[in-house]
């Protein structure tokens, strides 16, 4: 009867390794990653801005740009889940004795995401946040209201 236990038990872990080795074939064919999606969805989006500086009062352009622009949102905010959850995992692999590791890595994404200063016309370097949201409207500003 033991012979009988372990033989099926024996099946059972042969069949559920290879439905796991099935399952990662699948999804690997399946689903594109977010990186992937993002990059077509970028690429489209050109196209659709193309067409719209040859004809920009087309409507058909107008509703698929903002359907691209929402579903390009919502594969970055996939994507940066993914992200989280990837350095969740590395954090509990690694354990606490790597935590130093696990920060300075979210600590040099967070300093190339942060805008500490930026250069004014002259070659001033401004750093105080208020003249910088400033400097930043008057840019947008100039940029937008310039018709050539």
């Amino acid at each position: 009867m033991d012979k009988i236990q372990v033989t099926t038990i024996f099946q059972l872990v042969k069949k559920s390794k290879s439905l796991k080795i099935a399952i990662k074939k699948w999804r690997r064919n399946s689903f594109e990653s977010p990186e992937v999606k993002i990059h077509k969805l970028r690429k489209r989006l050109k196209e659709v801005h193309d067409n719209l500086g040859t004809d920009p009062s087309n409507a058909q352009y107008q509703r698929e740009e903002l359907l691209l622009q929402d579903e390009i949102g919502k594969w970055l905010s996939y994507e940066e889940d993914q992200w989280k959850q990837n350095s969740r995992e590395t954090l509990m692999h690694l354990g606490d004795k790597d935590a130093k590791n696990f920060y300075s890595v979210v600590k040099i994404r967070q300093a190339r995401n942060h805008l500490s200063h930026l250069i004014t016309e002259k070659g001033e370097a401004v750093t105080n946040l208020t003249n910088i949201k400033e400097l930043a409207h008057v840019f947008y500003e100039k940029l937008f209201n310039h018709f050539p």
